[in-house]
């Protein structure tokens, strides 16, 4: 039986014994009642983990003062027992306790059980079997490396405080980091990546995208001076990228970003390089117009107050890449399936007789 079981059973052989006693006593109930619940609040620390991957709860019991996995506070840093009191399990109170967890090399296939390490600054999980993480509760999260694993989706929307990435190796298509204001260094290298945009990142300055073979269009451009090779935390090329063919960075750093694909043999002669982000075509939109549903995930419809005739509708991504267009139609209704589409902001423009205009939509 385990200690919770144990616990709840002693709580209620106690409340019998008390209650029994209380008739016989004529103590008043409600104070019996009030010792009970902080009787029972004491007792919701205790509250054991459950890990459904033997060999992750098996990693945090084999940590010690010899065998690293958990460091306790900072500044006073120093290797610890998880498994505080010796029981063979990992309770709540003694997740809470942990600020560094060393992962790597565990042939772990699941990291349920993580969500309880909400005091978590530090998480290397590395060199493992991994194909999802939950990483929600995780809000204290300042550096994350989950490299060399079987992921192909990595939701970090709730890691706030978050400056250090590292996920290559994997087979992650999307990545937003738009929730991260604090994120400095991203290494993403051998993922299947088509976009990445670090423009809601005023701090970033290193990043590692080697190996994207569907890698098209990278944005740099955040008022910060990015550090290009020598300097960096790898210190490597942006080689294996053959489809990346647009990359924005602010304008100081232009000169640079040139030097640095030169030295490293990347071909340039067929790539969009500009501080200039957006799409250059008319930006207001028709009201007649509907666009549904919007955000969507790449099949929408768009409607017209009444049948255009000779439409062209055209989409564009913030770059200026047409991605879809269609034959000229007269349409009251047209549904466009582009659910082939990364996640991002497009430009659908459609041209008739009557002129030109444009809506904007987002994919998802």
């Amino acid at each position: 039986m385990n200690q919770l079981h144990f616990i709840l059973r002693l709580f209620h052989q106690v409340y019998a014994m008390i209650m029994n006693a209380c008739k016989l006593q004529c103590i008043p109930s409600r104070m019996v009642v009030l010792g009970l619940v902080f009787l029972r609040g004491n007792f919701s620390d205790a509250q054991i983990i459950n890990f459904p991957d033997i060999n992750f709860k098996n990693a945090l019991l084999s940590s010690d003062t010899n065998n690293i996995a958990g460091i306790g506070n900072i500044p006073n840093v120093f290797f610890i027992d998880i498994d505080s009191n010796g029981n063979n399990e990992i309770e709540v109170s003694e997740a809470l306790s942990i600020n560094y967890l060393f992962l790597s090399s565990n042939s772990i296939t699941n990291l349920s059980g993580i969500e309880f390490f909400t005091n978590l600054t530090y998480l290397r999980c590395d060199d493992n079997f991994i194909n999802s993480i939950n990483l929600s509760q995780l809000v204290n999260l300042v550096n994350l490396n989950c490299s060399r694993n079987l992921l192909s989706t990595l939701d970090i929307s709730s890691l706030s405080n978050l400056e250090n990435l590292f996920f290559t190796n994997n087979q992650i298509t999307n990545i937003d980091f738009s929730n991260n204001p604090q994120l400095e260094v991203a290494y993403c290298g051998n993922n299947l990546l088509s976009q990445l945009d670090f423009s809601n990142n005023p701090h970033f300055y290193d990043l590692g995208c080697k190996n994207n073979p569907n890698l098209t269009e990278l944005i740099i451009k955040n008022n910060a001076h990015q550090v290009f090779g020598t300097g960096t935390w790898l210190n490597e090329c942006w080689t294996g990228c053959p489809s990346l063919s647009r990359i924005c960075a602010d304008s100081f750093e232009l000169s640079a970003l040139q030097t640095y694909l030169s030295d490293c043999g990347i071909a340039t002669s067929g790539m969009v390089i500009s501080s200039s982000c957006a799409l250059d075509i008319p930006t207001h939109e028709l009201e007649s117009w509907v666009v549904s549903p919007n955000p969507n995930q790449g099949l929408f419809t768009v409607l017209f107050p009444e049948a255009i005739p000779q439409i062209h509708l055209e989409l564009y991504s913030i770059w200026g890449q047409k991605v879809y267009e269609s034959d000229p139609l007269a349409a009251k209704e047209v549904t466009i399936n582009a659910t082939g589409l990364p996640q991002g902001i497009y430009y659908l423009v459609g041209t008739s007789p009557g002129g030109t205009n444009c809506q904007k939509l987002v994919i998802e």
